[in-house]
């Protein structure tokens, strides 16, 4: 299994190890024809990464997102991810949305050959500020990471949104 750890925090970053934004920087700028996401939380001190996502999608790669409770992130996020849908016939948002569970992964996809995991949320705080530990995959495990969120989109709690519905 080829495997590659990555972190944030100020200590961490300048220890030699590989920062999170850096790796999910490069595999979004690498991405071919598709970038899978599911995200905790989503804020605006994420801008860098939420640009490379568009990126992507002027570049015509299939974009999924699922976030948790996307009506309780913050407006300017989920104006953002409404926008994508209505511009982008190629993504596709999806609402998880559950009295009792929350999804509190931390994934990205590219070309269901390379996967991020870790503990960073896609915030300020996660892509710089917290300590958070993360691992890039890049081996066949990437297609059981890869089932597990197309089976998500099964769940009754997850359910895709339109850019009309903001």
């Amino acid at each position: 299994m080829k495997a590659q750890t990555v972190v944030t925090g100020l200590t961490w970053m300048g220890s030699g190890v590989r920062s999170v934004r850096s790796a999910l920087t490069d595999m979004l700028r690498n991405a071919e024809s598709e970038v899978l996401l599911c995200a905790y939380s989503v804020t605006g001190g994420a801008d860098e990464i939420l640009a490379e996502f568009e990126d992507c999608l002027k570049r015509g790669i299939k974009f999924e997102v699922i976030i948790n409770r996307l009506h309780q992130q913050p407006q300017d996020i989920q104006k953002y991810f409404f926008n994508l849908v209505k511009i982008y016939p190629y993504c596709q948002v999806y609402n998880f949305n559950d009295s009792v569970e929350e999804l509190h992964s931390k994934l990205i996809v590219v070309d269901r050959s390379v996967a991020l995991i870790g503990s960073a949320n896609l915030s300020m705080r996660g892509m710089k500020q917290n300590y958070e530990l993360g691992i890039v995959l890049r081996d066949a495990e990437v297609s059981t990471i890869s089932k597990c969120f197309d089976s998500l989109l099964n769940f009754a709690s997850v359910s895709p949104i339109n850019g009309r519905d903001n």
